[in-house]
């Protein structure tokens, strides 16, 4: 059975509490498992930009030089600081 939408905000807290962060892809893996295969990934997807919306975790959105079309995400808990340092970007979000 697939679990609601609050099961689903605990599956997801679990994973990126548990791991210390993760990137997105991992997360999506994680939690497809925990869940038992049984959730949709639009709502996966859909659950977890809502809880980065409402604060419930911390997402940073990064693109590599090599993959310039390609945005890539890494999420945190609740309460994380994420920094950028290097190329003259010191630069520190909370």
């Amino acid at each position: 059975m697939m679990p609601d939408r609050q099961q689903l905000r605990g599956m997801i807290t679990d994973v990126v509490t548990r791991e210390r962060g993760c990137k997105g892809i991992e997360l999506v893996t994680k939690v497809t498992v925990a869940a038992s295969g049984t959730v949709h990934g639009s709502f996966l997807l859909e659950t977890v930009e809502r809880m980065v919306k409402e604060g419930e975790l911390v997402e940073v959105v990064y693109v590599l030089p090599e993959s310039p079309l390609r945005t890539k995400s890494f999420f945190l808990p609740k309460g994380s600081t994420a920094g950028v340092v290097g190329h003259g970007s010191d630069v520190a979000a909370k």
